[in-house]
């Protein structure tokens, strides 16, 4: 790899489409996600940590953890946004990458956010330190941390309350992505469907925390519990869960704040 493709921060242009934004003509978070982790991996295969190179170099994917968004302003169909990224400067077993969206024109700021990330081993299944290998690493020390990602945790007290609504889907085609089970981006729209449009008039989403546990395949039907916080009536998680048969395994939890 050579030293000029380790660009510190990238930065694409992206003109927002219909399908980018929702009935009030704003921006959508699983949008906002859909394209980040597109300009990432951009960034990632000019560094030398793209899928092939990882794949075939070292027999290890990049599998995402943790994704945190906070939004300022929602920005309309046909606005330029300009996505920029840049990885932590920490080496660590959890990778962290950074993000921020601004108008490609003016510069105002519509929201920052962060993944987290592993290296996992394809045939062992396991986590793996990213300092082992002769990863190239770019230096980042003189950027700003963009947002830091939060501890997500669903109240267990609250966990299978009474008063909590159920909503369930069934993973079908378009869920899906190469790797044959529900894309990370899909989850977030799962979660974004669980609220109606008078809750999206009332007010926009501050922020948005997912955090995945199990892959959810094709087929499989996906029980989405929303549980209201006790300090917060405007801040809801969600946790979804699959029945294997036997018992129920959570695949993902989320954090939804509005206001």
């Amino acid at each position: 790899m050579e030293e000029i493709n380790l660009i510190p921060k990238y930065s694409e242009i992206r003109a927002l489409e219909a399908t980018d934004t929702d009935f009030r003509n704003r921006w959508k978070i699983s949008s906002a996600i859909k394209h980040m982790l597109a300009v990432a991996g951009v960034h990632s295969n000019m560094s030398g940590w793209g899928w092939n190179t990882l794949k075939d170099g070292y027999n290890v994917c990049l599998v995402l953890v943790q994704t945190h968004i906070e939004m300022v302003k929602y920005p309309s169909c046909y606005t330029r946004v300009k996505v920029s990224t840049w990885p932590d400067n920490e080496k660590h077993a959890i990778i962290t990458r950074y993000f921020s969206f601004e108008d490609a024109d003016t510069g105002e700021l519509y929201g920052k956010a962060a993944i987290q990330c592993v290296l996992m081993d394809m045939t062992a299944r396991t986590v793996v330190w990213a300092n082992k290998y002769d990863l190239p690493w770019v230096d980042t020390s003189h950027l700003d941390i963009a947002c830091k990602v939060p501890k997500l945790r669903v109240p267990k007290d609250k966990i299978g309350a009474a008063d909590n609504r159920l909503e369930t889907h069934r993973a079908v085609y378009t869920d899906l992505d190469y790797n044959s089970h529900v894309n990370n981006a899909k989850y977030v729209e799962w979660v974004e469907n669980l609220f109606s449009t008078e809750q999206y008039l009332k007010a926009d989403i501050s922020s948005f925390d997912i955090k995945y546990h199990k892959e959810i395949k094709f087929g499989e039907k996906a029980v989405m519990e929303i549980i209201t916080d006790n300090e917060n009536s405007e801040r809801y998680f969600v946790r979804g869960t699959v029945n294997d048969g036997d018992e129920d395994h959570c695949c993902f939890e989320a954090s939804i704040k509005f206001g």
